[in-house]
C-alpha cells in the first residue's frame, strides 16, 4: 500500500511551517504530492497515477469519495 497526499504546489510555499503542519517537509520528504499551481490538477494527478500503473502491477486503486467526480474523468481519459 502506497498512501499519496496532494496539496497545490503553492501552498507549499505560501503557508507558514507551523509544528502542526510542516508542508514544505512533507513534501520534501515526499509524503506530500504538489500539483502546479494554486489548486490541485486532477489531470496531475491522473497522469502521476498513470506513471505509478506503467512501472508497477497494481491491482486496485482505492480513494475518497469527496471530490472524485472532478477525478473520475482524468481517469477515465488515462484509461486506468
Amino acid at each position: 500500500m502506497h498512501p499519496t497526499f496532494w496539496l497545490p504546489a503553492e501552498d507549499c510555499v505560501r503557508r507558514p511551517r507551523s509544528r502542526s503542519s510542516p508542508y514544505d517537509l512533507w513534501h520534501r520528504e515526499r509524503h506530500l504530492e504538489a500539483s502546479p499551481g494554486k489548486t490541485v490538477s486532477y489531470e496531475h494527478v491522473a497522469e502521476h497515477l498513470q506513471a505509478l500503473f506503467d512501472r508497477y502491477d497494481i491491482q486496485r486503486l482505492v480513494s475518497d469519495r469527496w471530490n472524485m467526480s472532478h477525478l473520475r474523468p482524468w481517469l477515465l481519459k488515462s484509461r486506468l
